[in-house]
């Protein structure tokens, strides 16, 4: 879910985490993304400073845990929640997710933020008619560094391809034997770990030698095939991880 997330929106959270820490917490609940979202610079910012809603009040109301915090800290399911609203929230505009899709989302998903709203006088519906407003008038942009980076990988794993597809042929061509054959050869390397004698029978008693040499050739091209696929398949794989993690501004 976190890749569909801005540049901005994924500091948010990261500054929810880093306050549930200064608070002792060790879980990141639905108050700790409000006070991310009270922490940096945006237009999620702007409508809760404009409405009286900053860090300091906040903090006055926010209850701070005595617990050891470890390394990780889990979001709590509330938190969890609120993500999928948030997405939800940013389909409905056709774009990724924003701080303005947090704070939407926010003014209706359940958490201990609602009765900080209540405490400090916050008018919720306001919050989200304002946040509406902004959300429609917003433009999305892919981070043109994000596309540079992600079109060098790109070009990287065609080069990849090219690679394995003429190092396979230089393979096939140099061993100078069909497909056909291949295949057969491979089955019988697996037949003879069960029959021993597989390949006197087949080949002869004077061939063997010469026929094991072709046998041990096969298994270095099976081996060169094998080697190839896997890597056009991690290729593959972390092509599409790549074009998944392209980050948006706003």
């Amino acid at each position: 879910m976190f890749e569909k997330f801005t540049e901005t929106a994924l500091k948010i959270i990261m500054a929810a985490e880093k306050e549930a820490r200064i608070l002792n917490n060790n879980f990141v609940g639905t108050e700790h993304i409000l006070l991310g979202l009270s922490t940096e610079k945006s237009r999620a910012l702007e409508i809760l400073n404009s409405l009286g809603c900053n860090l300091d009040n906040i903090m006055k109301t926010v209850e701070k845990g005595s617990d050891v915090v470890g390394v990780e800290i889990a979001f709590n399911s509330e938190a969890k929640e609120l993500f999928q609203n948030a997405w939800a929230e940013a389909k409905k505009f056709g774009q990724p997710v924003t701080e303005l899709h947090l704070l939407i989302a926010l003014t209706y998903s359940e958490g201990k933020h609602i009765q900080i709203f209540k405490d400090l006088n916050i008018d919720i519906d306001k919050i989200k008619t304002l946040s509406v407003e902004k959300a429609e008038k917003m433009e999305i942009k892919l981070n043109s560094n994000g596309l540079i980076v992600s079109t060098c990988y790109i070009l990287i794993v065609a080069l990849l391809v090219l690679f394995s597809y003429i190092l396979l042929n230089n393979l096939i061509s140099s061993l100078s034997i069909t497909y056909s054959k291949v295949i057969f050869i491979v089955g019988l390397i697996i037949t003879t770990f069960f029959v021993r004698n597989k390949l006197i029978f087949h080949f002869g008693v004077g061939q063997v030698p010469i026929k094991l040499i072709e046998l041990i050739r096969t298994i270095c091209l099976v081996i060169g095939i094998l080697f190839i696929a896997i890597l056009i398949l991690v290729s593959i794989i972390w092509l599409m991880i790549t074009i998944g993690k392209y980050r948006y501004s706003a």
